[in-house]
């Protein structure tokens, strides 16, 4: 690279940084649309309950994150209670709060932890997993887009057996993908080739794919890249590997059908019990989440990522100002308005009853 085509490198780079900025702060002073209330927690069933392996307990940790367990079995997906500032996001260095996560993360005593499951690579969804994979879930397997993996390494080499790289596996077109199955067969998952929204109007930052391997771990939010976004659905099984409970995970808005269920033969066809949906930047991504409950008209929605992330996770939780909640609702329950929903408090547990 010649020297001016390096100072227009390092301009553009300079612009983009201060053009999020000032994005990042106009964001923070809008406010779109009425609160809705949080939905109650509910207390935790305990392993001397009869009720222990029959009801799925979900637990939200705040962003994407998700506690899924029933009986000894848990699966997480990628939470984040590091919380940069928005400052920071924009022009400068991050890195895990590691002191916030010992604070915050659950420990889960004789539950079983074997599955973390990441939908896109992005910091808030990524950024503080390599660390509470390797503190709190050692036996855990990670699973994520190709980008995930290589930024996942990267932070934490030690992880290298543990870090499942999707690609081949991945539901595409309608097609099946590879079920992935809990070592006692009590759970099963399947990711499925989804899409990321824009995050406001037509800004859609930090786009790309990490083909190779990091040397070293990305410095700036502009590092983690988006890659692959996933979507995945996990069933929970009875003894004989029947469908006691379809749940459908997605953790960044969706355009049109990308990323819903593919077309499965009768013996692996059932409902959508439970969709968790991202609600983020939802207002300007048309048809989220409404064409997906027309098709599947799941009895149960949990409205995920709703919350300010750019503040501590130690203070009371409020919503992305841009975040129209009330519409959001509205896009639930408009093909489906017997939907149960609830937008649920950080920390706070519910309860879904198992067939």
């Amino acid at each position: 690279m010649d020297e001016l085509s390096e100072k227009i490198s390092i301009a553009a780079k300079i612009y983009r940084y201060l053009f999020l900025l000032l994005v990042l702060a106009i964001v923070g002073c809008l406010n779109i649309g009425p609160d809705i209330a949080l939905h109650p927690s509910m207390d935790e069933i305990r392993a001397d309950s009869p009720r222990y392996n029959e009801v799925l307990q979900i637990q939200y940790l705040g962003a994407g994150g998700f506690f899924l367990r029933r009986g000894d079995q848990a699966i997480l997906t990628a939470p984040m209670y590091s919380n940069p500032h928005w400052a920071r996001v924009g022009l400068g260095l991050i890195k895990p709060d590691t002191s916030m996560i010992n604070r915050l993360h659950p420990i889960l005593t004789g539950v079983n932890v074997e599955t973390i499951l990441v939908g896109h690579a992005h910091y808030d969804h990524l950024l503080d997993v390599p660390y509470i994979a390797r503190t709190f879930h050692p036996a855990a397997s990670i699973y994520g887009s190709p980008t995930a993996a290589n930024i996942a390494l990267a932070v934490e080499p030690s992880l290298a057996d543990k870090m499942v790289s999707l690609k081949e596996a991945v539901s595409r077109d309608g097609k099946p993908g590879h079920w992935f199955y809990a070592s006692d067969s009590s759970y099963r998952f399947m990711a499925i080739a989804s899409g990321h929204g824009p995050h406001w109007t037509l800004l859609h930052v930090m786009k790309g794919e990490i083909k190779d391997k990091l040397t070293s771990p990305p410095k700036t939010a502009w590092g983690w890249k988006e890659g692959e976004t996933l979507a995945y659905l996990v069933d929970f099984l009875s003894t004989e590997r029947n469908i006691d409970f379809r749940l459908y995970y997605q953790d960044a808005t969706t355009p049109d059908s990308v990323g819903f269920p593919p077309h499965f033969t009768l013996h692996d066809d059932a409902p959508v019990d439970l969709a968790i949906f991202c609600v983020g930047s939802a207002q300007v991504q048309p048809g989220y989440p409404a064409n997906f409950m027309k098709r599947y008209q799941p009895e149960h929605v949990i409205l995920g990522h709703w919350e300010y992330i750019w503040k501590s996770a130690m203070e009371e939780a409020t919503r992305m100002p841009v975040t129209d909640l009330s519409n959001f609702v509205a896009e639930v329950t408009k093909y489906s308005p017997d939907t149960n929903w609830i937008l649920p408090k950080p920390r706070a547990i519910y309860h879904y009853q198992l067939d």
